[in-house]
């Protein structure tokens, strides 16, 4: 995958400057076309001084355009005061593929006291996971302050059999194994490819992606749901008649889940996205109550649509 990774060696009473400086350019990056993920390894006293930084992106042209993004250079020149030594590079090109990407999100809540020894389980089980096979990339989202309690993992591999090789993988089981000593929990989501688009997280100038409340995601899937299932009914009678009921039922299924996956929910998600992720500024009342009241009338239109067709 396209990559290109930054060494900095930042100065010692310059460290709060540069983290505010690593918020920024995230928030750069994953607003650019075909950013696919970005890590963040921090020094390690008596081994590594600097700071390394990798941003992957899905093709040779799109690594290019961020290499060459003007606010990129602007943002890198203002912080070379804080910088021990200049700035190195390594850029790795690589072929695009057509593959789809296989997405999982963790949460990691931490006992009291547990960071630092947290802060250094993640940093060696980035290394493990980024020696796999299919490994596109990862982002670590901290936990903000009244807010999201948790630390948030989204770990992307090329293929769905890749990210189940990482997962069943007796390296990841091993320092799974250690977590009892700093985390109260740890919850594992995967998101499959196709289903992934059902509910996109959404994060935007280097905030963590808050889960969607599941009173909203179960509000969603029924208003796409509804009409979906009516359809399906509808189509299922015009089946000839020797196809038995189980036939009928098996059937329906099928378009439904199809229908859903792969053309409903995706835009759905998209145009309901104001509510299920809004932004910070956005969050409130108002913005809850407008959701409920597009939900509601949109699944009375369909059921006041449905009945007068059936009194037809």
């Amino acid at each position: 995958m396209p990559t290109v990774i930054t060494s900095m060696h930042v100065r010692h009473d310059q460290v709060e400057a540069f983290e505010n400086f690593q918020r920024q350019i995230n928030a750069l990056g994953v607003q650019q076309p075909g950013f696919c993920g970005r890590e963040v390894v921090r020094p390690v006293e008596g081994l590594q001084e600097d700071w390394i930084i990798v941003f992957r992106f899905d093709t040779n042209d799109h690594l290019q355009h961020w290499l060459q993004l003007p606010e990129r250079t602007r943002m890198l020149e203002e912080i070379n005061p804080i910088l021990v030594h200049p700035t190195t590079y390594k850029v790795v090109a690589d072929e695009a593929t057509d593959r789809k990407a296989a997405t999982a999100v963790f949460s990691h809540r931490v006992l009291p006291g547990g960071d630092q020894a947290f802060l250094d389980w993640k940093r060696r089980i980035i290394e493990a996971r980024a020696s796999f096979p299919g490994f596109l990339g990862s982002e670590m989202f901290e936990p903000v302050t009244g807010v999201q309690e948790e630390w948030i993992d989204i770990v992307r591999f090329d293929s769905a059999k890749h990210l189940n090789a990482w997962l069943k993988s007796p390296q990841r089981h091993k320092l799974l194994d250690e977590t009892d000593q700093f985390l109260l929990c740890l919850e594992a989501h995967p998101l499959a490819t196709g289903l992934e688009s059902w509910f996109q997280l959404s994060h935007k100038s280097g905030s963590a992606p808050a889960p969607i409340p599941r009173w909203k995601q179960a509000s969603i899937v029924v208003m796409a749901l509804f009409p979906t299932a009516v359809l399906a009914h509808f189509l299922v009678r015009i089946l000839p008649e020797s196809f038995n009921w189980p036939t009928q039922i098996l059937l329906s299924n099928i378009f439904g889940v199809t229908a859903l996956t792969w053309f409903i929910m995706p835009r759905v998600s998209k145009l309901m996205g104001f509510w299920t992720n809004p932004a910070q500024d956005q969050k409130g009342w108002r913005n809850n109550l407008i959701g409920i009241c597009l939900v509601t009338v949109f699944l009375a239109s369909v059921l006041g649509l449905v009945s007068w067709l059936l009194t037809e």
